[in-house]
């Protein structure tokens, strides 16, 4: 479970994944991890394992691009992919 200065240690290793500056942020209990691509979001009540490896693939998918809107180009829509993504609203 994430406390105050575990967000705060969180947000540098999702800085150092991502390669730029990113904040972590606590989501409501049982709410699924997401990003805006500045903050990536995690579940307090998740385990330590958990939120570690939902905050390694929000940052891994924005260091590679792979949640730029032009990756989606040809494809569908990136409002349309973002509102179908569990959670995310």
């Amino acid at each position: 479970m994430a406390d105050g200065s575990d967000v705060e240690r969180l947000g540098m290793l999702a800085s150092a994944l991502a390669g730029r500056p990113l904040v972590v942020a606590l989501v409501g209990a049982g709410e699924p991890s997401w990003t805006d691509g500045k903050t990536v979001y995690v579940d307090p009540e998740s385990s330590s394992r958990a939120q570690l490896e939902s905050l390694a693939v929000q940052a891994s998918l924005l260091a590679s691009g792979g949640l730029d809107p032009t990756s989606f180009a040809g494809s569908v829509s990136a409002r349309a992919w973002v509102a179908s993504v569990p959670g995310r609203r």
